[in-house]
């Protein structure tokens, strides 16, 4: 058209149509491609209270542990028409009384609905949380009400005995092997230690550096025994102290199972829920097995061994 009336040097113009891109013809953010992932959970350490001690059921709210105590006299060999040897002793009685575990969420039912997965999520939260704040008090609870006392509580103190400023080079592995002695010798037979993993660690590396012979140690698939006694490796065991023990011997007397409730009303006007996770349970260790279970803390105990 332009050369038949004569504009023979006007421009022309050619529109191109281009590609479809999302950076280019994908705008507002609501158009945008999205995928949701799961909710990264913040890590916390496995209720392993659960798992190494005696765990029952009870009724009652009130555990009382009958044991025998202060032992007198005992059994002897006798000629004929000499004396027959006495033996008494106390029956001993202490309570512990069932209390409550708990945690509760509070959460906008818009977020709820927004986010279906999360409810969900709290409840299976909040078991475990729980779980592991019940298991951390039967290991290490100071017993000062309301929380319970632990075995690390009820547990004598490990003792150097006759090894005490005798050794040259000492190391955690030869508390641990003079820890689990003291409980044989109390006529136990511990089946668990249990180090916080940084100790753990220097178990390791000690026994690597001092090139210690098996099978005292025994580091094999990731696990580790110390005079044929598992080592169990946990954050809940606070770092620079160990546990040496029977652990069927820590009694962990439950009364009601975790249970959750649900709370739609109190908080309806502020369009809130509350959930709520809780059981009732106690810890003891019977007075007589107190010696079942030997705890210190790693560098002391190092050091009364220590070669003076």
């Amino acid at each position: 058209e332009f050369y038949e009336t004569g504009k023979v040097g006007e421009r022309l113009q050619i529109k191109t149509v281009g590609d479809m891109l999302t950076s280019t013809n994908v705008t507002g953010a609501g158009a945008q491609p999205q995928f949701l992932t799961n909710i990264s959970e913040i890590r916390m350490p496995s209720a392993i209270a659960f798992e190494i001690c005696n765990v029952f059921n009870t009724t009652e709210g009130i555990i009382t542990d009958v044991s025998q105590d202060s032992e007198e006299g005992g059994a002897a060999r006798t000629t004929e028409g000499s004396a027959k040897e006495q033996y008494d002793f106390n029956v001993y009685g202490t309570q512990y009384t069932v209390l409550p575990v708990n945690a509760y969420v509070t959460v906008s039912r818009n977020m709820m609905k927004n986010l279906p997965y999360l409810e969900n999520f709290i409840k299976t939260r909040l078991l475990r949380k729980v779980m592991e704040k019940a298991s951390s008090q039967i290991l290490e609870g100071s017993g000062v009400s309301p929380i319970m006392k632990g075995t690390s509580a009820f547990a004598t103190a490990w003792s150097a005995g006759t090894w005490a400023n005798k050794i040259l080079k000492p190391s955690l592995y030869h508390v641990l092997i003079i820890g689990v002695a003291q409980g044989r010798a109390n006529n136990y037979m511990p089946t668990r230690i249990l180090l916080n993993p940084s100790d753990a660690a220097g178990l390791r590396l000690a026994a690597i550096d001092n090139q210690m012979n098996m099978p005292e140690v025994v580091i094999g698939a990731g696990g580790m025994s110390v005079a044929g006694v598992p080592v169990i490796e946990s954050a809940q065991i606070t770092a620079d102290s160990f546990q040496i023990g029977e652990f069927n011997l820590s009694n962990v007397a439950i009364q009601s199972g975790f249970e959750l409730f649900i709370d739609p009303y109190s908080g309806l006007k502020t369009n809130k829920v509350t959930l709520l996770g809780e059981m009732f349970l106690t810890h003891y260790v019977a007075k007589t097995d107190a010696y079942a279970f030997i705890t210190g803390t790693v560098q002391a105990s190092i050091g009364a061994l220590q070669l003076s």
